[in-house]
């Protein structure tokens, strides 16, 4: 679409721009003038635009990266945490078979 509306304009452009050259500014050559100034505008915008939406994915992809480092971080702490637990419950069930174990000597 967009290659179309700016293909449109350069043809329209050459063919004003044929057709009103003289060496007064008359009608055609004002128009003409007109549309070269609209059609670079165009652009501008488009290219700003275009910037503007790159940006916008680089802090899309920061903002992505940093949600997963800060999960993979909770990730790690949950993990050792169980880890922990896990340690603790064992040191725990082996005090008490040691505890039994004396009580049945």
């Amino acid at each position: 679409m967009k290659k179309l509306l700016l293909t449109s304009i350069a043809a329209a452009s050459i063919t004003l721009a044929v057709t009103g050259c003289d060496s007064d500014d008359g009608p055609m050559e004002e128009a003409g003038k007109k549309l070269d100034e609209t059609y670079q505008d165009a652009v501008s915008s488009m290219e700003d635009a275009a910037d503007d939406l790159q940006d916008q994915a680089g802090d899309a992809s920061d903002s992505m990266s940093d949600y997963m480092d800060e999960t993979g971080d909770k990730m790690r702490d949950t993990a050792e945490d169980i880890s922990d637990s896990a340690g603790d419950f064992a040191e725990e069930t082996g005090d008490k078979i040691e505890d039994a174990a004396d009580k049945m000597q």
